[in-house]
């Protein structure tokens, strides 16, 4: 699947990406739109891709179907630009209160990383360490854009 983690201010993500038993790659699983908000999916390629399209064009229209079934399954979340989350599941949309949070496969290992102080970042990491569905690199996003510019 994947690991998002989200520390209050830094959304990141694995980039691993599975098809099948043996063939791997890579993609972005990760979003910012204009407004400032930020998007992490997890689960099924196809329908993950569906969901950052949908939040990209505004959220307009219905969100894409998420089946409950073990093949097409995914999950998400969305941080608005006043810190708020979304988490998105084959149900909808439920705002969640919480400064941590994560998704995926490796989130258990990811929220027990920056409940000891790691940022997203560094828990995307510990995840990769454990979680065998979790790696090919990380991409991070900061929800203050001026800090990011900062930063890099």
């Amino acid at each position: 699947m994947t690991t998002i983690a989200w520390d209050g201010n830094m959304l990141a993500a694995d980039r691993q990406v599975s098809f099948g038993a043996s063939r791997m790659g890579e993609t972005d699983k990760v979003a910012r739109r204009e407004d400032g908000a930020l998007i992490g999916a997890a689960g099924s390629s196809a329908i993950c891709q569906a969901l950052r399209q949908w939040f990209l064009a505004g959220e307009v229209g219905e969100m894409p179907k998420i089946e409950p079934d073990k093949e097409n399954a995914a999950a998400g979340f969305i941080i608005r630009p006043c810190g708020a989350i979304d988490d998105i599941t084959s149900l909808g949309a439920t705002r969640i209160v919480s400064n941590l949070y994560a998704r995926g496969s490796g989130a258990d290992y990811a929220l027990g990383a920056m409940s000891m102080g790691a940022d997203a970042r560094r828990a995307v990491e510990v995840a990769s360490m454990w979680d065998c569905s979790t790696g090919g690199g990380i991409d991070t996003l900061l929800l203050c854009v001026d800090a990011q510019e900062s930063a890099t």
